[in-house]
């Protein structure tokens, strides 16, 4: 932990991250900013971009394996989890920009073709009358 704080990035990557933390966990974000190891965190951060990982993803993700409020040191915790999910190789192009897309909530839909109808906007023909005899 000491030997990735003493990493520490530039100052307007640090406040990039600041932001960073305050939009995905708003509700411990000054806790974490606060830590003793938020120096660390952002240089894990700056690692896992530099191998292709999107830091919000990979933040969120770690975010979302278990709860930071009662963590002493949220930022050492995050930091831990962040390491962890960058080991893994990172996504693909194409999978990054699914992630994106997801992340933005512009999940592609599905919608029929106007030329499409329903079984309820389908119109029944006449029955054939025939002449009586």
């Amino acid at each position: 932990m000491a030997a990735l704080a003493q990493q520490r990035p530039p100052q307007r990557t640090v406040e990039r991250h600041i932001d960073l933390v305050r939009q995905v966990v708003p509700e411990c974000a000054e806790k974490i900013v606060e830590d003793a190891s938020f120096d660390a965190l952002t240089t894990t951060l700056v690692q896992a971009e530099e191998a292709g990982h999107i830091p919000e993803q990979i933040l969120r993700t770690a975010v979302g394996r278990r709860a930071l409020a009662d963590a002493e040191h949220p930022a050492r915790v995050l930091t831990w989890r962040i390491q962890r999910l960058a080991a893994r190789s990172a996504p693909s192009p194409l999978a990054r920009a699914a992630q994106a897309r997801s992340i933005h909530g512009m999940r592609p839909r599905f919608t029929a073709p106007a030329s499409v109808t329903t079984a309820a906007q389908q119109v029944r023909p006449e029955p054939i009358r025939h002449p009586k005899r």
